[in-house]
């Protein structure tokens, strides 16, 4: 049950479940995903060109993000489609630095760095 207020009512709106131990082991999962993310771009960049590698990435990430409104998919599959959107949007961004400054002139390039 909710704590109560300093009123006396319930605060089920200031209420939090403590987190339990597969809780963090899902955010570090999670968060492994970027370093994935990084060295699968590096992997694909230059064979796969700068924007379909881009192209890929984002319609992966937008996949695993949709997947993620199914109800009631459980916290294995919620953790594995939060991994596989945290490695494709840090390679997207990953494709983005590199990609950017090809499409400028070198001169404006110079400039702005």
């Amino acid at each position: 049950a909710p704590p109560p207020s300093a009123n006396g009512t319930a605060a089920a709106a200031h209420f939090c479940a403590p987190l339990a131990a597969d809780d963090y082991l899902s955010v570090v999962v999670e968060s492994s995903g970027e370093f994935v993310g990084v060295i699968a771009t590096a992997l694909t960049i230059d064979c796969l060109g700068r924007k379909p590698t881009m192209a890929l990435e984002f319609v992966v990430t937008g996949a695993a993000i949709a997947l993620l409104t199914v109800p009631g998919i459980g916290q294995v599959l919620e953790t594995v489609f939060v991994f596989v959107a945290r490695a494709f949007a840090t390679g997207v961004f990953q494709a983005v630095y590199v990609a950017t400054p090809e499409a400028f002139p070198t001169v404006v390039v110079v400039v702005v760095l």
